[in-house]
C-alpha cells in the first residue's frame, strides 16, 4: 500500500503493518517520539488535525505531517514492544 504525501513523494505502508492494524482492530498514529517515528494507538497518541489520514481495512492510520516529510516506509520497526493494557492504570 502507498500513500501520496506530495505529487513527488509516496510513503509505502508495509503489508505487516496493514495486517497488524487489521488484527488489532483499532486506529493508530505514526508520531514523533524521542526514539524517532513510532506507531502508537490513537487511544494513547490522539491524531492531530494536520495528520494525513489513511484508511486501512476500515481502520485509520494517521501519519504526522512532520514525520511524513522524513519517512519513506512505515514498517514493523516502528512498532513499540509495550503492552498498553498494563499501562492503563498509570494513565489519567
Amino acid at each position: 500500500m502507498h500513500v501520496s504525501v506530495t505529487p513527488e513523494k509516496d510513503i509505502e505502508i508495509d503489508e505487516d503493518i496493514v495486517e497488524f492494524i487489521k488484527k488489532q482492530g483499532m486506529d493508530y498514529r505514526v508520531s514523533t517520539t524521542c526514539s524517532g517515528a513510532m506507531i502508537l494507538p490513537t487511544s494513547y497518541k490522539p491524531p492531530k488535525p494536520s495528520d494525513l489520514k489513511v484508511d486501512v481495512n476500515g481502520h485509520k492510520l494517521y501519519i504526522s505531517r512532520v514525520q511524513a516529510q522524513y519517512i519513506n516506509k512505515i514498517d514493523k520497526t516502528m512498532l513499540t514492544k509495550l503492552d498498553y493494557s498494563k499501562l492503563e492504570k498509570y494513565l489519567i
